[in-house]
């Protein structure tokens, strides 16, 4: 788990925000966080106020979470997902709210697949998932906000 990720999930989670583990990274980390917060784990994820994925793969799926509704987008689930990089995956612009302009970010393990699930996550605005990126010591937030650009990939 890279630090940046658990400062934020000891930071965000508490006794009442329930939290959901990628099942590939174990209970110690459950254990840790309610020993440390008092907050409880769930097992489905349209429960969970936060939610941890060990990696970008697991974003394909990210609509198993829950986006709020249209009457309480604050409903969603905020997701923070460990990357090995910022750089070495497919490459995508972004920009929205809390970007002072357009930024490139191209993730390890990011691809044309995961970009066009976060831009379609983007699409249902206000309802969503937010995505914290958590990569050793740094995190990068991508809101429901976010609106996502891709640039083509050569076949």
């Amino acid at each position: 788990v890279p630090t940046v990720a658990l400062a934020a999930l000891l930071a965000l989670i508490d006794v009442d925000t329930p939290l959901w583990i990628d099942p590939t990274v174990g209970g110690s980390l459950s254990e840790y966080l309610r020993f440390h917060t008092g907050a409880s784990t769930t097992t489905d994820p349209r429960n969970a106020t936060f939610a941890y994925l060990a990696s970008a793969e697991e974003l394909r799926t990210v609509d198993r979470f829950s986006a709020g509704t249209a009457m309480s987008p604050e409903l969603s689930t905020t997701v923070i997902v460990a990357v090995e990089r910022f750089e070495g995956g497919v490459a995508a612009e972004l920009s929205g709210p809390g970007f002072a302009g357009p930024q490139t970010l191209a993730p390890s393990g990011f691809d044309d697949e995961i970009w066009e699930v976060l831009a379609a996550n983007h699409a249902s605005f206000p309802t969503g998932v937010d995505v914290l990126l958590a990569c050793g010591s740094h995190l990068v937030g991508l809101p429901r906000s976010t609106s996502i650009r891709r640039f083509e990939t050569e076949a």
